[in-house]
């Protein structure tokens, strides 16, 4: 039976709803631990009349400050993690920004579970029941992304995401575009040169290589071309070009990270403070996250 490990997230946050309607639905497919708060989980299951017994828990202690206990339960779910290997990790959300006042350079779990694994980076990905997206850049500010964009880091990340699609899923989505950095992919220079120069070389070289991606294109015309089933794979170039779009068009969906050696997923939104403690936290992407993460598992 496969094992799944939650982390529970931002202690102020919905993560213990979620998890516990998520494992009420899903069933007893699998054995878990949750990385979290022992007082909030059971407390929770309580409100849900969920059988959540102490010995699911893995508490490492509060220390009184949200963040720091968030952070702590990530580290906690990493090791449970290694320990178990072939299992899955399904974190909650958290606050970014509170966790970054302790810990420097903390972007998201995304970049922090890379740095526990001792890698230099991996692939944040989206993926829905009509179509799967990467994000090129990650938890940047918009004004980094043109100058931290270039032909090596195209041709890096697609080979690295066929690596790793081909890993996991079943097949490696042939019909890849990319999204274009400007306005209109640039207008053929018009509203920038960063298509022309940048891109089209990326593109030129994994050609040669025998990858086909398509583009690059407007975010518009990828989203359209995904709906349609003329892409089964988007590359969006920053992570609000395409993805407020895709969350409402093709959601549920899971955020997969991909190059760690081990499954993480994740639901598709933040810790939702205004909803924790009220019961109407949406857990649609959580059961979602926990499905899949089973699935690349072969559970």
């Amino acid at each position: 039976m496969k094992k799944i490990i939650f982390t529970m997230g931002d202690p102020r946050g919905i993560g213990p709803e979620i998890i516990l309607k998520s494992l009420a639905c899903i069933g007893e497919k699998f054995s878990f631990t949750v990385a979290g708060s022992s007082k909030l989980m059971l407390k929770e299951a309580e409100k849900q009349g969920y059988p959540l017994k102490r010995g699911d828990i893995k508490d490492p202690g509060a220390s009184g400050d949200p963040a720091r206990d968030a952070l702590e339960y990530i580290k906690a779910g990493f090791s449970l993690v290694k320990e178990n290997p072939g299992s899955v990790l399904v974190t909650s959300p958290v606050e970014k920004k509170s966790i970054a006042d302790l810990c420097p350079g903390f972007s998201g779990h995304t970049g922090y579970l890379a740095e526990l694994s001792g890698l230099s980076g991996a692939l944040m990905c989206f993926i829905a029941s009509r179509a799967k997206m990467s994000l090129l850049t990650q938890h940047i500010p918009l004004r980094e992304v043109p100058e931290t964009v270039s032909g090596e880091l195209i041709v890096s990340h697609i080979r690295l995401l066929r690596k790793e699609l081909s890993r996991w899923f079943p097949s490696v989505p042939s019909r890849m575009v990319i999204c274009g950095l400007n306005p209109h992919s640039g207008d053929g220079g018009l509203l920038g040169r960063e298509e022309i120069e940048v891109f089209t070389g990326a593109i030129r070289e994994l050609g040669e290589e025998g990858v086909e991606l398509l583009g690059p294109c407007a975010p518009a015309a990828a989203l359209r071309g995904a709906l349609e089933g003329r892409y089964d794979f988007i590359v969006s170039v920053y992570h609000d070009q395409l993805l407020p779009a895709f969350k409402v068009l093709l959601g549920p969906s899971v955020n997969v990270t991909l190059g760690l050696g081990f499954v993480r997923t994740s639901p598709d939104h933040g810790p939702a403070f205004d909803l924790a403690g009220t019961g109407r936290a949406d857990f649609t992407s959580m059961q979602a996250a926990v499905e899949l993460g089973l699935e690349l598992a072969g559970g």
